[in-house]
């Protein structure tokens, strides 16, 4: 889809591997002030760090195979 706008390289790497981050801890500090369930964000948080150390090595795996970068 990128390849239509023109988008090479940089351009067409960044936003893929951004897709691919963890969620950030600002949803416990949201929780937090809401008084709300803030173990279970930590937890999302966690999971969302562990799933983004499989998920970014992979996206530039697949982006090296398809002559992105």
């Amino acid at each position: 889809m990128f390849w239509i706008i023109g988008a090479r390289d940089t351009n067409l790497i960044l936003p893929i591997l951004i897709s691919g981050m963890p969620i950030g801890m600002n949803v416990v500090v949201f929780l937090q002030g809401d008084d709300e369930n803030t173990y279970l964000g930590s937890q999302y948080c966690f999971v969302s760090v562990v799933l983004s150390m499989l998920t970014i090595p992979l996206l530039y795996f697949f982006m090296t195979k398809l002559g992105v970068c």
